[in-house]
């Protein structure tokens, strides 16, 4: 009998190296975006956009090491130190992310226009999220209660 799906698409070298390829061409690309913004005049909200894709790129990123270190056997002694060196580079990741994200929110907080303001309500709401997240991954909890707090306001005011 036929399958009637197709497998997922094995692990292979080329396919590893085109996910890595295309993951540094994204970096690439929302950092010289930022970086012409400081040069040019432009809105708040273009601003807020590539800041939040690129603290999210580094937020994913972190996750996914997150749960390949989670995957690994914790009763497993040879495989500690992977473990370890996986959480490291995902806390790195977490604290490049919050970067970018508290700049993100910051030109949301700039809006002196309260319809802009709402308009980026959801967006503030979820680079909110991911900034609690980051803000606990990295042991910064005053901050993620703070960030907690403002997420909470903000869903009050509906």
């Amino acid at each position: 009998m036929k399958r009637l799906f197709l497998p997922p698409p094995k692990k292979t070298i080329n396919n590893i190296k085109m996910k890595r390829f295309l993951m540094t061409i994204a970096f690439a690309a929302f950092s010289m975006a930022i970086s012409a913004q400081s040069l040019n005049v432009s809105s708040a909200i273009k601003k807020f956009d590539d800041n939040f894709k690129l603290g999210a790129l580094y937020f994913n990123r972190a996750v996914d090491m997150t749960n390949a270190a989670n995957a690994i056997d914790p009763f497993d002694e040879s495989q500690v130190s992977q473990y370890e060196k996986l959480m490291e580079k995902a806390g790195k990741l977490y604290r490049q992310s919050i970067t970018y994200l508290e700049n993100a929110v910051a030109y949301v907080d700039g809006l002196t226009d309260e319809e802009a303001k709402a308009a980026m309500r959801v967006n503030l709401l979820n680079a909110l999220g991911a900034l609690e997240s980051s803000y606990t991954r990295v042991d910064m909890l005053d901050k993620a209660n703070a960030i907690k707090a403002r997420r909470d306001e903000i869903l009050k005011q509906q």
